[in-house]
């Protein structure tokens, strides 16, 4: 017994400490409020609208998600990898933000509803608007918050502003349903703009009473768009990954498989929550040793690890609590059991492709992550056109778990020889013993 306590010790010694993991759990916490709160808004959500309604919302919604990839055209990550680099550059690269998430975000709520009504003619062109207008011009003003509190390492604030989002999305919903404002997603829509309006003015209010960015005179420049941009592309096909899916649902299923399909992804991404919060809390720290060169081998050991043994875990509780979604959401979506179960064999995947994905963009691989997810996007596309039209939702199962699972394996197959490229520079510059 006291062999078995010396080695658990030693194992607990070797974890990793310090602001990473304190991140690491302020990041968690406020991932678990957002996820509480995301989770009590699709079960609302689901029972007000139906399985139809709710999957026209998430067609459409996701279709906007990747679309709001280019909002900001990369300045959120190029501020981040800047000041994580170098903080006394916050208030020029935060300015340079504001401009450029200002000018893109109508531009792509614009191109949005053009494509919106293309795809899916058989909706409402109000609904296009009114989701292009909250989640491509408004609430990526809370993306670009975030990153800049990740920036400067504060990740409770860089996590803490989705999960007001996610709040205020839930406050939206519940006074529709309060003032009784109409029926139907048309009329929530118009609450739903004005949480995601007030998300982004809170957040950016927080930027500036809690790291008070300088005024400053500069402005973007073409330099910069040309430095931002491939981290634009990054954001949207990274962001696509976990939004296309549901157009292509809507698109080729029609809105019950599309509703099904949406509230069993929601439900496996919630509990994949934790993945995401570890990832974010590396972030800065990965774009530091990415820019001046070098490796943490054990925190990318430890993180490997765990998002592994998470991912594994994860799948095994969606399984076992995929008979609870039905009871939740009501009877209309009665047959998602097995829908959620499938949906949940992606979670270690998932994982996977998130961190080693990140290692690309933060060690100067963003080219061939870019490649990466758009041969997985056209993967996806191919895989939907065939076995959605004849499985229906499951196919759309099927699509994504093996579109997770060609990412994993080829994302690693670089990262990898990535990071050993990084550590054997980093010993090669480090003074010898």
């Amino acid at each position: 017994m006291t062999d078995l306590r010396s080695q658990l010790g030693r194992i607990v010694r070797k974890l990793p400490r310090g602001r990473l993991a304190q991140g690491t759990v302020l990041a968690l916490g406020w991932q678990v409020c957002r996820m509480a709160a995301l989770a009590v808004w699709v079960v609302i959500a689901a029972r007000t609208f139906g399985v139809d309604g709710y999957g026209v919302f998430a067609g459409i919604a996701g279709l906007a998600t990747a679309a709001a990839g280019f909002s900001g055209l990369g300045t959120g990550y190029l501020l981040c990898r800047h000041v994580a680099m170098a903080p006394d550059q916050f208030s020029a690269y935060w300015k340079k933000a504001l401009l450029a998430y200002s000018g893109s975000g109508l531009v792509m709520a614009l191109c949005l509803v053009a494509v919106a009504c293309t795809m899916f003619p058989q909706t409402r062109a109000e609904f296009a608007w009114l989701i292009a207008l909250s989640e491509v011009a408004a609430y990526p003003f809370v993306s670009a918050s975030a990153y800049a509190f990740a920036a400067h390492e504060r990740i409770g604030w860089s996590a803490a502003l989705p999960a007001l989002g996610g709040a205020l999305r839930l406050v939206a919903l519940l006074a529709y349903l309060a003032l009784g404002a109409g029926d139907g997603l048309g009329s929530y829509l118009w609450f739903h703009l004005a949480s995601s309006m007030l998300a982004a003015m809170l957040s950016v209010l927080a930027v500036r009473m809690v790291l008070r960015p300088r005024r400053v005179s500069t402005g973007l420049s073409w330099s910069d768009l040309r430095e931002s941009l491939p981290f634009s592309a990054v954001w949207f096909t990274g962001i696509a990954m976990t939004s296309w899916d549901k157009a292509l649902t809507l698109r080729l299923g029609g809105a019950e498989a599309s509703g099904l399909y949406a509230a069993a992804y929601r439900f496996a991404s919630l509990v994949a929550l934790p993945m995401d919060s570890l990832v974010m809390a590396m972030s800065p720290r990965m774009f530091r040793h990415g820019g001046l060169g070098g490796s943490d081998q054990g925190l990318m050991r430890y993180s490997l690890i765990a998002i592994l043994g998470f991912g594994v875990i994860a799948a095994a509780m969606v399984w076992w609590m995929a008979p609870l979604l039905p009871w939740m959401l009501g009877a209309q979506f009665g047959s998602s059991v097995d829908v959620v179960r499938g949906i949940g064999l992606m979670i270690p995947f998932y994982g996977l492709r998130q961190l080693g994905g990140h290692v690309l963009v933060t060690y100067g691989r963003r080219g061939a992550r870019i490649a990466i997810d758009a041969f997985a996007l056209a993967l996806m596309t191919s895989l939907a056109l065939w076995l959605i039209p004849s499985r229906g939702v499951m196919g759309a199962v099927t699509v994504i778990v093996c579109t997770e699972a060609f990412l994993a394996m080829v994302t690693w197959s670089l990262a990898l020889p990535t990071l050993r490229r990084a550590a054997s520079r980093d010993v090669a510059v480090s003074p010898q013993s």
